[in-house]
């Protein structure tokens, strides 16, 4: 996959992070998957790992290929907020916070 990604591929890498491993992703990364590209609902692949992924090291793969910690989904949350809120192992939003995620964000309404 490509910047080109038609938005079913996007969808699938994205769907994909919600619950692969970290090997599961850097195969996906080196076959073109992008790390920063968003789905129709502007969800990155790593706001789909810190929502659902219960493994720290999934938000990890993600940020060391370059996904946007502060990226923003159409409510305006970011992968912390979904990790803080979500996520059932506290680890993945330390995993976040550690690597520099933005305490004070808050989504578009408050």
């Amino acid at each position: 996959m490509t910047e080109r990604n038609t938005r079913e591929q996007q969808t699938a890498f994205n769907n994909l992070c919600a619950t692969a491993s970290q090997r599961e992703i850097e195969e996906a990364l080196r076959g073109g998957a992008s790390p920063t590209a968003c789905d129709g609902d502007r969800w990155t692949p790593l706001i789909w790992a810190a929502r659902a992924n219960p493994d720290p090291k999934a938000v990890l793969t993600l940020i060391a290929a370059g996904a946007d910690l502060e990226a923003r989904d159409e409510s305006g949350l970011t992968a912390l907020s979904w990790a803080a809120w979500c996520n059932r192992n506290p680890r993945v939003a330390l995993a976040l916070v550690e690597k520099g995620a933005d305490l004070e964000s808050r989504g578009f309404s408050g």
